[in-house]
């Protein structure tokens, strides 16, 4: 036996390391399972917190689109009936909120849905384009269909069921607001809105005396003589006003025939009532402008008293937010739309 066996108690060196492992096993398998529940427990915290981030980035869209999904161009879908209220506020025309590129793609949206049972257009205006407002009351008389349901006979098709479509005018109604007013079953106003001003504006600057004191001429070569006419460089000539005058009395025989025609209580004997002017509600109501006088919730209550409200606003898209001619262009588009304009 060495001296080293004898230190080692008589061991042989595969005994010792039987014993060695005797000592650390305890410890080895305690490190172990300390290990292994650490990183069970790390796993479940990982997983929770995955979940919690999917959740909230979820979440967070849901209330995103809710917000701003019209940014996006998302559309909403109704889930029970409901009674879609749209706001037509400001300037009508290309350029404002309240224009047809924004409000008609969104009213064909909602009337194309069956759970949409009624349409309120709100409307707080004093007008703009006359083109626009053609465009958005032909969306609005569309709008007076129900869409036929996937199981629809033939004769269902061809006779769609009806569906209401009320104007509120509150605060102004006034020329091609009104003019899209009229294209509602019923028009109701709050007591102190204005409603009227049925009547064509031919509007814009000259900037020839101006240019006439700094010593800037202008100068145009034309086919004919009125093919310059209403040009901001240039004085018009008689015939030039002659016409454009011309132009203004046959767009208001449109729009004053179109009253006529969808205003059949309208009392045509009123003193100025193709004027131009204004009218405060209870005139409005006695002279046939609109059918009643009545604020926003009192009708949504009164009118459609089992139906969900829904409002939808306009708002700009992205599209229009980030383009280079929403922010470049901005101010020599404003110019160029008033040189001329017809409202």
């Amino acid at each position: 036996m060495t001296d080293q066996q004898q230190r080692d108690g008589g061991q042989s060196a595969p005994e010792r390391i039987a014993k060695s492992l005797e000592r650390i096993e305890p410890a080895v398998t305690l490190a172990l399972t300390t290990l292994a529940r650490e990183h069970r427990s790390a796993g479940w915290w990982a997983v929770i917190k995955r979940t919690a981030f999917a959740a909230f980035f979820i979440i967070g869209v849901v209330i995103y689109l809710y917000f701003y999904g019209k940014i996006l161009g998302v559309r909403p879908q109704m889930v029970k009936p409901t009674v879609a209220v749209i706001d037509i506020d400001g300037g009508i025309g290309p350029g404002h909120l309240a224009s047809a590129s924004n409000l008609v793609p969104e009213i064909d949206n909602l009337c194309g849905q069956r759970e949409v049972e009624a349409v309120i257009v709100h409307i707080d205006s004093p007008g703009g384009s006359p083109t626009d407002a053609e465009r958005i009351g032909a969306a609005l008389d569309r709008c007076k269909r129900m869409p036929a349901p996937k199981e629809a006979t033939a004769a269902q098709r061809a006779h769609p069921a009806a569906r209401p479509v009320i104007a509120v005018i509150d605060g102004l109604g006034a020329s091609a607001a009104y003019m899209i007013a009229i294209h509602a079953n019923k028009i109701y106003a709050s007591r102190e809105s204005l409603v009227g001003s049925i009547g064509i504006v031919i509007e814009g600057f000259k900037f020839n005396q101006l240019l006439a004191k700094v010593g800037v001429n202008s100068y145009a070569y034309t086919s004919g003589p009125l093919k310059a006419a209403l040009s901001p460089w240039q004085a018009d000539s008689p015939a030039e006003k002659a016409l454009v005058q011309q132009l203004t009395n046959d767009a208001f025989k449109v729009f004053q025939q179109d009253v006529e025609a969808r205003r059949p209580h309208l009392v045509l004997s009123t003193p100025g009532l193709w004027s131009g002017r204004v009218w405060l509600a209870g005139q409005a109501k006695q002279i046939g402008l609109i059918d009643g006088i009545g604020i926003l919730e009192n009708i949504e209550h009164q009118q459609f008293p089992t139906l969900a409200v829904q409002r939808f606003t306009p708002q700009r898209n992205l599209q229009s937010i980030l383009s280079m001619r929403s922010w470049v262009h901005a101010l020599r588009d404003e110019a160029e739309t008033h040189e001329v304009q017809m409202r």
